[in-house]
């Protein structure tokens, strides 16, 4: 799932600020949010509940590339680019075409995955396995869920 700003507002009928407004962790109207659940449902993602060791997650109903998941991860970290790559040792230019497609996977070595999946583990990001109903997904670590810079 590849979607921009303007096209989940679009999908959620809200305006392009409030997605914005929303990525940047920023105070949005509990509509606002309902609106862009709906929408990213719309879209595949499966919501995952709290429980009592691990925060909430999501996960994806179709399989995206691990690379992919991977920057969805540090995403919902609050996590620049700039800031994966260095977590990462990774080169920014590989991740900004992650970002964009998901045909980036076939030009990372296994070696570059794990090195992304370390950091984002590291960071306490736990990634889910696919299941036979849904693909694959993470959640974040409910000690870290008070941390101004997490996105979800």
């Amino acid at each position: 799932m590849s979607m921009s700003q303007l096209e989940l507002a679009s999908a959620a009928g809200i305006a392009p600020t409030s997605v914005k407004r929303s990525e940047l962790n920023e105070r949005v109207a509990v509509r606002t949010l309902e609106a862009l659940r709906r929408a990213l449902e719309g879209e595949g993602v499966v919501f995952v509940a709290s429980s009592p060791k691990h925060g909430p997650g999501m996960r994806l109903q179709s399989a995206p590339s691990e690379l992919r998941l991977l920057v969805v991860a540090a995403a919902a970290l609050g996590w620049s680019v700039e800031e994966l790559a260095a977590r990462s040792g990774i080169g920014e230019r590989t991740l900004v075409t992650a970002r964009t497609r998901d045909r980036a996977q076939d030009k990372v070595s296994p070696a570059t995955l794990v090195r992304v999946r370390e950091a984002l583990e590291r960071a306490g990001v736990r990634f889910l396995p696919p299941t036979s109903d849904y693909g694959p997904g993470l959640t974040i670590p409910l000690e870290i869920l008070s941390r101004q810079d997490l996105r979800f």
